[in-house]
């Protein structure tokens, strides 16, 4: 009883300091269009009883296959030294050292610190080969900058029915285009 009620002071106190807070605050953001290749590695394993390995091994495809493709990004960061919020689409093909291409889509949406570290969640789907599937991917990563380029170094687990999935890709991203985009004025 006494946590409860601990618990809802808290949140009480949290709402008030919120509310203080709410003024017309008007913040300055910046769009910005990033993008660049990719390539890496993904691990497939049946652990939890899917079956994407095995149809894998069905067609000579062993757990482990290459992985090139592009990544778009369009971010959207407050001015100053804050977070920023991404939104990614990251078309990839794997297995072409197999002599086949299994074609993936991932859309992940989450957020980079300044200092580079980046995290987010999505779903991703395998389009057709060998088989239909998808799941939820978790990411996170690094952008290191060299000289305006960022150079991207990710890891991301991937969950389904087919089962789980590993993949590590790199590449660069040049920010294609960038706009400070205007505040809205209220009308009262």
């Amino acid at each position: 009883m006494q946590k409860s009620r601990c618990l809802v002071v808290l949140v009480l106190g949290l709402v008030a300091m919120a509310r203080a807070d709410e003024q017309d605050t008007v913040v300055s953001l910046s769009k910005m269009n990033i993008s660049g290749p990719r390539f890496g590695l993904t691990y497939v394993n049946s652990f939890g009883g899917g079956d994407f390995a095995a149809q894998l091994k069905q067609r000579n495809i062993r757990n482990a296959y290459s992985e090139f493709g592009w990544h778009f990004e369009f971010k959207v960061a407050p001015e100053g030294n804050t977070p920023s919020f991404v939104f990614e689409i990251v078309p990839l093909i794997g297995a072409l050292e197999y002599g086949v291409a299994i074609p993936s889509v991932t859309v992940p949406m989450g957020i980079r610190l300044p200092n580079g570290f980046e995290f987010g969640i999505g779903p991703n789907v395998i389009l057709g080969y060998p088989s239909f599937s998808s799941s939820i991917v978790l990411a996170a990563g690094k952008t290191f900058s060299f000289h305006g380029v960022g150079i991207p170094v990710n890891v991301a687990l991937a969950s389904g029915k087919g089962g789980y999935a590993i993949s590590c890709l790199a590449g660069y991203a040049i920010v294609k285009s960038k706009k400070k985009l205007e505040p809205i004025p209220e009308t009262h």
